[in-house]
């Protein structure tokens, strides 16, 4: 994932090539090889052969636990979201989210939350928009994230300006963290 991330994609797929060779052909362990075998594809256009991968990533952590169907959801809601079919992205999404929820895999809830934000963007919808983002944001900031953080700030702010709310308490909150000050006191 992180090579994937770093834009590193030859590495990635050297490193899914190894992982695959001790994967079972069952399981989650295999599931997410070919989940992240179908984001290599989406990367390189190859929206086809990733549909399939993602489908065979399906049926191989059927009753396999919670974070693989998330994150499987999730990557078919952003080939989805890729390919123009917002609404049913969206549904993957939400979906997505609650099995993370329901995982405590919080990140994923982070980034579930900050993919519909998109969605309610691009739809006009910045309200909804501002909702998601700002819920993401401060999860993201609570798992000291800052590179996440950085990106959406922005577009906090944006959208903040967009539907006139004021968002200078999560603003603080976030500079605070990026500061070194301690948040976890509002956890408490």
């Amino acid at each position: 994932v992180l090579l994937i991330e770093a834009d590193d994609l030859a590495g990635a797929e050297v490193l899914l090539d190894e992982a695959q060779l001790l994967a079972r052909e069952t399981g989650p362990v295999y599931a997410m090889v070919l989940n992240h075998r179908a984001v290599l594809l989406m990367m390189a256009n190859r929206t086809n052969e990733a549909v399939t991968l993602l489908d065979q990533a399906e049926s191989a952590a059927v009753g396999d636990g919670l974070n693989a169907d998330a994150t499987i959801r999730f990557t078919r809601g952003r080939l989805m979201m890729k390919n123009g079919n917002y609404a049913e992205a969206m549904s993957l999404f939400q979906h997505a989210l609650e099995l993370d929820r329901q995982a405590g895999f919080t990140r994923g809830m982070a980034d579930d939350l900050s993919a519909m934000a998109g969605i309610h963007e691009h739809l006009g919808e910045d309200e909804a928009a501002l909702d998601c983002l700002d819920r993401s944001i401060k999860i993201y900031a609570l798992l000291e994230n800052q590179a996440k953080v950085l990106e959406n700030l922005g577009r906090l702010e944006s959208l903040a300006q967009k539907t006139g709310t004021d968002v200078r308490v999560t603003v603080h909150f976030i500079n605070q963290w990026l500061a070194g000050e301690a948040v976890d006191v509002i956890c408490r």
